[in-house]
């Protein structure tokens, strides 16, 4: 990490940010707001012990209706601190998501402004607006597909059986092009690699207050959309020694949790074997639920050790560019 540090030294990197994105910068403050297409989000830093503990005792207890609240009592009354008054008002929104061979709701607090109409949705830092699988699995895929040789199709064959959830090519491929996209930004690889700490919640809930109170806030964050939709958001250019000790840093990760899973390095196949294999493993999709392995089960323990290995890098990447580009990775 000394290395990386001294890689990422600032006098090295030439440039700066674009305006858009600097000006969004000093009135965000680094909260974790993500200026989506269709909505402004906060991401809540946690683990993903408390979901795996959900879903089992969800399979446990054959529960027929599956609610998640990712947002423990604590935070939802610091919500309702800030919100807790006119103008604004806090609902609720269910978005469904797939992980694990099981389906569910998550429960994640939206805030209203009813003078302007603005919202602010707050979520896990796992969950997006758009899909319903958790952004850590084509995260993993872009991972095996950069470090282990693997195709995306392949990928996200691998990606799919760990998490036991069904994702494309495409969904690796898409995630590989935003994640590149953010590689390019020394910000964003000193935040992920040199494990900055995340700002708490009340950060960005003072951030969320400006953008629905000052016209000037949102002006900028439509500004940035409008950017980010035209290719152009702009970041800071990265020198290529710095680049090439990150991802070595990042591939060594990624290796340890292949060893863990037994995951070997593909190899070079072919061109007529790999479009066979192409057209018989499109996607891993779970036809009916999978027979829980008992508590104890070393091959249990080793996929959940796996689970959460590959969870903490994601989430490391995930909040790093939510923190310094304001946008998803997926």
């Amino acid at each position: 990490m000394a290395m990386i540090a001294a890689e990422t030294d600032s006098s090295q990197v030439s440039g700066g940010f674009n305006p858009v994105l600097d000006g969004l910068q000093r009135f965000l403050e680094g909260a974790p707001i993500v200026a989506g297409s269709r909505c402004v989000c906060i991401l809540a830093g946690s683990g993903i012990g408390e979901l795996d503990d959900f879903i089992d005792r969800a399979r446990r207890d054959r529960v027929a209706e599956k609610v998640f609240e990712p947002v423990p009592d604590d935070e939802y009354g610091s919500i309702l601190g800030f919100f807790g008054s006119p103008p604004f008002r806090v609902s609720f929104r269910r978005y469904q998501m797939e992980y694990r061979d099981t389906n569910f709701f998550t429960k994640c607090p939206v805030i209203v402004n009813r003078e302007n109409g603005r919202s602010v949705h707050v979520m896990p830092w796992y969950q997006t607006p758009y899909h319903p699988y958790p952004v850590f699995v084509p995260l993993f895929g872009c991972m095996l597909n950069m470090y282990c040789g693997y195709s995306c199709d392949s990928a996200a064959v691998e990606a799919s059986r760990l998490f036991e959830t069904g994702i494309s090519h495409m969904a690796v491929h898409r995630c590989l092009v935003r994640l590149d996209s953010a590689m390019r930004s020394a910000e964003f690889l000193a935040a992920v690699f040199e494990r900055a700490p995340v700002p708490g919640l009340d950060a960005g809930l003072r951030a969320a207050h400006r953008y629905l109170t000052d016209d000037a806030v949102a002006l900028q964050v439509d500004v940035y959309r409008a950017a980010m939709m035209d290719g152009d958001e702009g970041r800071t250019r990265v020198p290529k020694p710095a680049m090439r000790a990150m991802l070595e840093a990042v591939g060594a990760e990624v290796l340890r949790c292949c060893a863990t899973l037994k995951v070997a390095p593909a190899r070079i196949r072919e061109a007529g074997a790999a479009t066979a294999a192409r057209e018989r493993r499109y996607s891993y999709r779970p036809r009916r639920r999978t027979r829980p392995l008992p508590r104890g089960d070393a091959r249990r323990d080793a996929r959940r050790d796996a689970r959460q290995s590959a969870a903490a890098l994601a989430e490391r990447m995930v909040i790093g560019a939510a923190t310094v580009l304001h946008r998803l990775l997926n």
